[in-house]
């Protein structure tokens, strides 16, 4: 539980400290406490002024208010763990990494709501887009990220792939690392000059 309250706490504070304009009607700091609440990814919604933040859980995904209060906005039973989480504000999307922490072979899946109303627009099953995984397959979505022109890019920690996701929700095996290679991919964001920066937590790189 302590973890949960740092977590929470550490996010906001940084998402903070990095807006900028209209940041000034956010507190210096939001504590937020849940039980049984294990947070992952989090994300500020400027469209809406809102921080919002997934579960590993049951794959819940929370609105954050500058109290601490949290509501549940999205509640897909197609959600079992919302690992990384991504913003596309242009699209009005809320892009969610959902994997299967109960699972023997994880699960690789992402899905996509409309940021304002919580509606499912799409659930991609990543893993269908490797022909051949292997008996010792083990698939955990992680972190996703979005370009400009609304592709998204998903880690795969257990199977040390970068998917891709087009704007027609078809997915794709963009760079297969070989797990093999102990490169871990965790965390991922898309820069504007158009490639890619991704974390592998196995090599520390």
């Amino acid at each position: 539980m302590r973890f949960q309250y740092l977590a929470i706490t550490l996010l906001a504070c940084l998402l903070v400290a990095c807006t900028t304009g209209s940041s000034s009607s956010i507190p210096d700091r939001i504590v937020a406490e849940r039980a049984g609440f294990i947070p992952e990814g989090i994300e500020y919604d400027t469209n809406n002024g809102r921080f919002l933040t997934g579960s590993l859980a049951d794959g819940t995904i929370y609105q954050i208010s500058n109290r601490g209060s949290m509501t549940a906005v999205i509640t897909d039973t197609a959600l079992m763990a919302s690992v990384g989480i991504e913003v596309d504000e242009v699209r009005n999307r809320l892009l969610v990494a959902n994997s299967d922490r109960d699972s023997s072979t994880g699960a690789a899946m992402l899905g996509i709501y409309d940021l304002g109303s919580g509606e499912q627009l799409a659930i991609v099953d990543l893993s269908e887009s490797i022909e051949d995984p292997g008996v010792e397959a083990n698939f955990f979505a992680n972190d996703v990220a979005v370009s400009a022109a609304g592709v998204a890019f998903v880690t795969d920690t257990g199977m040390s792939i970068i998917y891709k996701v087009d704007t027609y929700y078809r997915a794709s095996v963009l760079i297969d690392f070989g797990r093999e290679s102990g490169f871990n991919l965790n965390g991922i964001e898309y820069n504007p000059e158009g490639y890619l920066i991704a974390v592998s937590s196995g090599t520390g790189s």
